[in-house]
């Protein structure tokens, strides 16, 4: 029998997505090898693999090949100048994704991540892996094997937000009960605050959505529209605000307060480095400064500034713009959980710097279904009810 290969993306994703997980744990070897070694290796390995599936496994419409070649190239300026290449391997995952349904990938991702984060944590129960801890504001949270609690909390959310999606057919009230217990868990021992506020977030939204397109089909429509607005502000506020010196505005003061000075501490790198057209090396880890001799502690926390001082203004509009257009695409398609997912990525951006990282959300992979124009299939409840909702509003049902 001849097996024929017509199609790496899922298997390389696999790949990718569980060493990812296990690299970012406290284990500082693995068979005598260095992780940082290991996980060299292993990147190498992928971006020869979505290689090869780019160029011998796919073929592209004229107008598809000269965005991708355009962008690419901008992307590969910036990776280079940067140093940094999250941002060049989440575009290629995109690129590579033509041939795979995007739920399938999505599935794959969620049953790595609930066998991969137990298996973790009953390691570091056993001793093998250490549980990073570090107090704040007297309370003492926990990594539970992982390289940091926010990791984590990270992992949790992208958990939930593939059980949410994955299971949108069959939602009934007691399958939400489950999000909040992994709410509660994340508050209580890692205590990372943008995820337990982003799964609580993500969870109420979606039982509103799940009212509102059965009850009321002006609040309905008006939803999927403010999710996209305030997506967009999300972005914008962020930027606008870490240019500027907030502590000089009381009422700006006060709500980089509420975020932990983000935007304060975004506003200092910024003096520091300035914005490039096409990306720079910012150094922000204390290994990083003492080398250039920046005595200051550097923090680069909001997502949005972490893209545009490291990647520049072309790659931090290219990244918006994909952002934005694909959320509309969604509301277009009746896609209302995919958009409300990306909506709480969106805010999860102004908290942390991993809104435009693929290993942090793996949603961005969507980009492909509309750089592509590949079909999203909905499931038969959503259907339904949105299409009644669209004959309503436009006289047909009375």
């Amino acid at each position: 029998m001849i097996l024929k290969i017509n199609n790496l993306f899922l298997p390389v994703f696999a790949l990718w997505y569980s060493t990812e997980i296990f690299f970012n744990t406290t284990l500082e070897s693995f068979l005598g090898i260095p992780i940082s070694q290991l996980n060299n290796a292993v990147n190498y390995m992928i971006l020869l693999l979505l290689l090869v599936q780019i160029v011998c496994f796919q073929t592209y419409k004229k107008k598809e090949a000269i965005i991708i070649v355009l962008i690419s190239v901008i992307i590969i300026i910036t990776a280079l100048k940067s140093t940094n290449f999250a941002l060049l391997s989440g575009w290629m995952f995109v690129i590579a994704s033509r041939k795979t349904d995007f739920e399938k990938t999505i599935n794959v991702a969620y049953n790595i991540l609930r066998i991969m984060i137990p298996l973790i944590i009953a390691c570091c129960f056993l001793g093998w892996v250490d549980d990073y801890t570090i107090i704040r504001n007297d309370f003492l949270r926990h990594s539970l094997g992982f390289v940091h609690p926010n990791q984590l909390g990270l992992r949790m959310f992208q958990l939930t937000a593939c059980y949410l999606y994955l299971r949108r057919d069959r939602h009934r009230f007691v399958h939400f009960l489950i999000p909040f217990a992994f709410m509660g868990g994340v508050y209580l021992i890692p205590n990372s605050q943008t995820s337990y506020i982003c799964i609580t977030i993500l969870t109420l939204l979606l039982l509103f959505f799940k009212w509102s397109k059965k009850y009321s089909s002006i609040i309905f429509i008006t939803y999927g529209k403010a999710l996209i607005l305030f997506a967009i502000l999300f972005n914008i506020l962020s930027v606008s605000w870490s240019l500027i010196n907030v502590n000089q505005n009381r009422i700006l003061h006060q709500i980089d307060l509420i975020v932990s000075r983000r935007f304060s501490a975004c506003y200092k790198v910024f003096r520091l480095y300035g914005i490039s057209l096409l990306g720079q090396r910012v150094y922000i880890s204390e290994e990083e400064r003492r080398v250039v001799g920046v005595v200051d502690k550097l923090f680069l926390d909001n997502g949005y500034m972490a893209l545009l001082l490291r990647y520049g203004i072309v790659a931090y509009c290219i990244f918006s713009v994909c952002y934005f257009f694909t959320m509309i695409y969604l509301r277009k398609k009746n896609q209302y959980y995919l958009l409300t997912i990306l909506f709480v990525y969106a805010l999860y951006g102004v908290m942390e710097n991993g809104v435009y990282m693929v290993t942090h959300n793996i949603f961005l992979i969507l980009f492909g279904n509309l750089l592509y124009q590949k079909v999203l299939e909905p499931g038969n409840s959503e259907i339904d009810n949105c299409s009644s909702i669209r004959y309503m509003i436009k006289g047909r049902v009375t």
